[in-house]
This record gives C-alpha cells, sequence and structure tokens, in this order.
C-alpha cells in the first residue's frame, strides 16, 4: 500500500506533513462526506448516492423517493465519446 519515493513512504509522508496517518485522513474525509450528506437531508436537499446493487447512482429525494438518471448506451464508435475511447477503424 505505501510505495517507496526518495526513500520515504506515502505513510511516512502524511505523517511528516499533516501530523495523522493516512487511515486517519481517510476517516477524517469519510465523516466530512457523511455530515455534509446528514446537513442536506435535514435542510431537506437531495443528496446523491450509489446503488451498489444496480452499479448506479441515484438522487435520494428527502421524502425517501430515489431517482435514477437516465442511462445512455453508447456505441464503441459514437461520435459523442471521447476520441480515445472511440473505436478505431
Amino acid at each position: 500500500m505505501a510505495e517507496i519515493k526518495n526513500n520515504k513512504s506515502i505513510v511516512d509522508t502524511f505523517d511528516h506533513e499533516l501530523g495523522m496517518t493516512e487511515e486517519e485522513v481517510d476517516f477524517r474525509f469519510k465523516e466530512a462526506v457523511r455530515l455534509a450528506k446528514e446537513k442536506s437531508r435535514i435542510m431537506g436537499k437531495p443528496t446523491c448516492e450509489f446503488d451498489r446493487e444496480l452499479m448506479q447512482p441515484y438522487i435520494l429525494y428527502p421524502d425517501g423517493h430515489r431517482e435514477y438518471p437516465p442511462f445512455h448506451d453508447f456505441a464503441e464508435d459514437d461520435e459523442r465519446l471521447p476520441k480515445n475511447r472511440r473505436r478505431k477503424m
């Protein structure tokens, strides 16, 4: 997990620069996201969630209903795709 860069691991860099471990940074980030979503729900605003069963994002409204964005099934040669993802002919 920790890469070596200039004889220092990334974990050492987190400890030295931020004064906390990588695990602590991850925990704080997840808590910040959770609190922001909770605040949005309290204020009556929708939040963006992810349905792991369908592997698709959705918007969760305060009343509990979900709204899935339209699914776009682009063909590999579709011009709307970035050039690096198009099929080569």
